[in-house]
């Protein structure tokens, strides 16, 4: 059958209106800017990470482990260190080291504190987002700086909104779920904090500033326990949960982060923690006036 100019015209006009159709495929999502995440599975605890258009990315993390049922200790030694960004503390990956500016301690298959991010990103075929990221710390103490190793995979709602992580560690899969970050209101003032351990109460008196050029992070200054000052920091969460990590001054140092759900209107929280012998540490923040 011949094809006249004339009807090759339509044809091509028809498979132009098809291509154009809502069947098309639709651009992939970018991840770029600033999340707000909260962690679950191996780890608990919150982070702010920035996805930049140059596929790299950077932030910070407060987390805690989820020692395995029956488990009596997530780690095994002393650490101490400095409020995230301001020194560090230490952690132990396969004998590797490098450096950071945090505060943390880890055995070989779990990871407590603080650690600064860096790492990259790009998008597979299907637009999911694919990469890696570096979680570096320091010890104060005795200047031990060390690396963990992760990698991930992450998918975006349809609208870009909402980004799910599954994140590959050495303590095995923690996922990430994070919302587009947002400047929540300043909780910067007096706190206390009210934990057990081993049946013995505790309180902790600590002040919360925020950290300049970081979105809801903050340090705690002005920290008092019982038997020593306290330093450390925290990270809110628009997803309704708070991330503090404290660390003692007097040696041996002990560092601890407890993770919850926290509440912006009353400033109140019930957490839990881990330091580097104990687990599930009840703990209750609330303003001091």
């Amino acid at each position: 059958m011949k094809i006249s100019l004339r009807n090759l015209a339509v044809l091509l006009a028809g498979f132009a209106l098809h291509a154009s159709s809502p069947w098309a495929a639709a651009a992939p999502v970018s991840p770029v800017g600033d999340w707000d995440f909260v962690m679950s599975g191996k780890r608990l605890g919150n982070a702010v990470i920035t996805f930049s258009n140059n596929y790299t990315l950077g932030g910070i993390e407060l987390v805690r482990p989820v020692p395995p049922k029956g488990a009596a200790t997530p780690g095994n030694g002393r650490s101490s260190g400095e409020t995230p960004g301001r020194g560090g503390s230490t952690t132990t990956t396969n004998n590797t080291s490098t450096s950071t500016n945090s505060a943390s301690t880890s055995t070989n298959t779990s990871f407590i504190g603080g650690a600064i991010i860096e790492g990259g990103w790009t998008l597979d075929p299907k637009g999911k987002v694919l990469g890696y990221y570096r979680e570096l710390s320091q010890n104060a103490s005795d200047g031990t700086m060390t690396t963990n190793g992760v990698s991930f995979r992450a998918v975006l709602n349809a609208s870009g909104s909402r980004m799910t992580m599954q994140a590959y560690t050495q303590s095995g899969q923690t996922t990430l779920r994070g919302l587009r970050a947002l400047d929540l209101p300043d909780i910067d003032r007096d706190f206390y904090g009210m934990g057990k351990k081993a049946g013995q109460p505790y309180v902790d008196f600590f002040t919360l500033e925020p950290l300049a050029g970081l979105q809801n992070v903050y340090a705690i200054t002005n920290g008092q326990a019982s038997a020593s000052g306290l330093r450390g920091a925290a990270i809110l969460s628009r997803q309704k949960q708070i991330a503090i990590l404290t660390i003692t001054e007097a040696e041996p140092a002990v560092l601890s982060v407890y993770v919850g759900p926290f509440k912006t209107n009353s400033l109140t929280g019930n957490l839990k923690g881990s330091d580097q012998t104990l687990n599930n540490i009840p703990y209750t923040v609330g303003p001091r006036f």
